[in-house]
């Protein structure tokens, strides 16, 4: 009996631990950090570090010496012949006279190893650099690809949080309608009010729990696509935690009439090293008339006989040589990837004047809409007070017998969008302010 409560409690206790699993509370930065470790595209991007470094690897490689071994290996089923006229063994055979010899063993192997080395190469420093270079560029890709994530989860975490906040709205609207339902139902089994205002009341209340269903339906929604944005399983419940109004805070520290620093953005980073790039790909083209030159030791053990393990020949030779080689003529080759290279350094400046007027552009319209949406949102909240006001008055006119159900019911509605307006206002504050941050580059 025992035994059996034991195993029970043990079963009991696995089971609470996985449902506990099953929800995860995400702050905004929460949201935002997962992204980071689950989401494909960092993956790609890592990828594109990884890649860049074995590239550096490559090419460092090249000036590094190295060293290759080969056997060859000769059965000669027949051996060549040759004729040697017969007056070379005696002097007095006639001229047209020859004999046949065969020259050669039958069995006949060669092992050799060589060690190969560039001892001067001009582009060899240029690509050294070069790989060097695309390992910063990859790393900006990375940053850049980090920033696009970061946003995208910003916004992708606005929609469900802001909703959470209208069912909120709903269900405390739904908490009234429920009260002054009652009350009313209860005058009217008094005989103060009509049975038509019972009805409009109910009416206004089933309207507003069809709104709340709706709601609670497009917040799963709003949900699972911040899921997929961050690499979230679908089938593992997700709360949200972050706080309205710490997102809401205005934004204490951009000017309008302050500087664009272009460097804040990793476009224009990534830019500014593709220059480099480019200019690189001059120098190479440049130094490709240069004469490089090469170093080489070679080692090598002959065996040979006719049976290769009765008593063989055994013979060994080592050399060593440069190899030099000077361009002359290239068809002009060189010259026209090197015209190449300048045209490409020079496309990536005019994109970058391109950038900066986007950029000039984007912080323009970023500051206009962070302007107006802030003031939207003094407004809203004004008129969510005075709704409020007048729904109370409401209230307090129809308990006392001096209103009807029908001027409540309108206060109601006019409430209930006045806060639906509000918390839109919310949004498009929240998103202007995410976009001017993104404007200037900041995190």
């Amino acid at each position: 009996m025992l035994r059996t409560f034991i195993v029970a409690a043990l079963c009991l206790g696995l089971l609470s631990t996985s449902f506990g699993q099953d929800t995860q509370t995400f702050s905004l930065q929460d949201a935002v950090n997962y992204s980071y470790e689950h989401h494909t595209n960092m993956r790609l991007a890592e990828n594109k570090i990884r890649t860049s470094e074995q590239e550096m690897i490559e090419v460092r490689a090249m000036g590094i010496p190295q060293v290759n071994a080969g056997v060859d290996y000769n059965y000669n089923i027949k051996l060549p012949t040759t004729l040697i006229p017969d007056q070379f063994f005696n002097p007095m055979a006639g001229e047209d006279d020859f004999s046949e010899v065969s020259f050669g063993t039958t069995n006949n192997l060669v092992a050799s190893a060589t060690l190969r080395t560039l001892l001067f190469d001009g582009t060899y420093l240029t690509a050294l650099k070069a790989s060097k270079a695309v390992a910063e560029f990859a790393n900006l890709e990375y940053q850049h690809d980090k920033a696009q994530l970061r946003d995208a989860v910003k916004k992708a975490y606005l929609p469900p949080l802001l909703m959470l906040e209208n069912i909120k709205t709903v269900e405390e609207n739904i908490r009234v309608l429920e009260k002054m339902h009652f009350e009313t139902n209860a005058m009217y089994e008094e005989g103060f009010v009509e049975k038509l205002d019972v009805d409009k009341l109910e009416l206004s209340l089933d309207n507003m729990k069809v709104t709340l269903e709706d709601l609670r339906k497009s917040y799963k929604t709003a949900v699972d696509a911040l899921k997929v944005q961050i690499g979230f399983p679908l089938e593992q419940e997700l709360e949200l935690i972050e706080s309205v109004e710490a997102m809401a805070a205005p934004l204490a520290d951009f000017n309008e009439d302050a500087v664009i620093d272009y460097m804040q953005r990793t476009e224009f980073r990534m830019l500014e090293q593709n220059k480099v790039l480019q200019q690189l790909n001059i120098e190479r083209y440049q130094k490709g008339y240069w004469p490089s030159l090469s170093g080489f030791v070679t080692y090598q053990q002959q065996v040979q006989g006719n049976n290769l393990f009765d008593n063989p020949s055994n013979t060994g030779a080592s050399f060593a040589g440069l190899s030099l080689n000077v361009p002359i003529f290239d068809g002009f080759s060189k010259k026209a990837l090197k015209a190449q290279a300048r045209i490409g350094y020079e496309n990536v400046i005019h994109t970058q004047e391109m950038l900066k007027s986007s950029i000039d552009l984007q912080v323009k319209i970023a500051h206009r809409n962070y302007k107006n949406a802030l003031e939207n949102i003094d407004s809203r909240k004004r008129n969510v007070d005075l709704a409020e006001r007048i729904f109370e008055i409401s209230q307090i006119k129809y308990r006392e017998g001096m209103g009807s159900s029908l001027e409540i019911i309108q206060a109601e509605q006019s409430l209930f969008q006045s806060q639906q307006n509000y918390i839109q206002s919310l949004y498009d504050f929240i998103l202007a302010k995410i976009d001017l941050e993104i404007a200037y580059g900041k995190e």
